[in-house]
Parts: C-alpha cells; structure tokens; sequence
C-alpha cells in the first residue's frame, strides 16, 4: 500500500477491503471482511442496517476484535436476525486503522 492509501485507507476502507455478507442456517447474519493490502489493519468497523420487526430501520455498528493481517480474511457472525434475504440489510465498512509494524 503506498503512503497516499495508508492515509485514506482509515476514511475510505470500501476502496481497500473486502466485505461479504450472508446467512447462517438460522437466518443470522455474517460478515466476512478481507483484506487484500500489504499492511495489517486494527479496528475495522462496519455499520449494519435493517429493519426491525415493526418495519423501522435500525443501524448498528461492529468492530472486529483483532487486528486484520495483510492478506488475511474473517468471518464474523453478527447475532442479527434471522433474516429471510439479503434484501433484509446493508453492510457498509465505515473505518479502519492501518496497523504500524
């Protein structure tokens, strides 16, 4: 990751990371956060909207708990839902922190 992504990449992860969404067999929803770069990367934090079961839209947000190793993916399982489809919500990586070796 050259020096200009290691600044934006804190503001801007969706241009950097990979994220992945989908169901377990319950209908609980997971999110897979990959990262691709050349640089770890620490407090990935993703915002989840959906809605609830009165119709209103509510947003959460999760931080993965470890740093993130260049190259390496996790699989987080949320404890939202269940949910019947992917219609059912929107995940949106919000920040990240480049880890400094």
């Amino acid at each position: 990751v050259a020096t200009d992504q290691r600044l934006d990449l804190p503001a801007n992860p969706g241009q950097y990371l990979g994220l992945r969404t989908g169901l377990d067999a319950n209908g609980l929803l997971q999110i897979e956060v990959s990262n691709p770069t050349r640089v770890g990367v620490a407090e990935v934090r993703v915002a989840i909207a959906y809605k609830d079961s009165q119709g209103a839209v509510r947003t959460v947000e999760r931080v993965l708990a470890e740093p993130l190793a260049a190259g390496a993916t996790r699989r987080v399982n949320t404890g939202l839902g269940p949910f019947t489809s992917a219609q059912s919500y929107d995940v949106t990586l919000v920040s990240a922190r480049v880890v400094t070796p």
